[in-house]
C-alpha cells in the first residue's frame, strides 16, 4: 500500500517501530517532542512496521498516544505485524 501510495503522489513515511519510540523518547528527552510529532505528522501515510514485538513502557506509550492522537482524521497510519492479535 505504501508503494501504491507513493507512486499515486502521496508523501509516505515508513519507519520500523523500535526506531520510532527510541526517536519520540529521545525528541522528548531534548524538550523537542512537538517538533518531533511536527515530522511524524505530516506525511499523508505513515507505516509502522514491527508492532508487537518491542515491550513498551508507560512513558513510551504516551508518546505514542500523543502521535496516533495528532494524526487522527489528518492522515492514514499502518501498522504492520507477524504477531497474531492474541499474542
Amino acid at each position: 500500500m505504501g508503494v501504491k501510495a507513493v507512486t499515486e503522489g502521496y508523501r509516505t513515511y515508513f519507519t520500523q517501530a523500535l526506531s520510532l519510540i527510541a526517536n519520540l523518547t529521545r525528541a522528548y528527552a531534548e524538550n523537542r517532542i512537538e517538533e518531533r510529532l511536527k515530522f511524524y505528522y505530516k506525511p499523508k501515510f505513515l507505516i509502522i512496521d514491527g508492532i508487537g514485538y518491542i515491550p513498551i513502557d508507560r512513558h513510551d506509550v504516551h508518546l505514542f498516544f500523543l502521535l496516533v492522537s495528532r494524526r487522527y482524521e489528518k492522515g492514514a497510519m499502518i501498522f504492520t505485524s507477524n504477531r497474531s492479535l492474541s499474542q
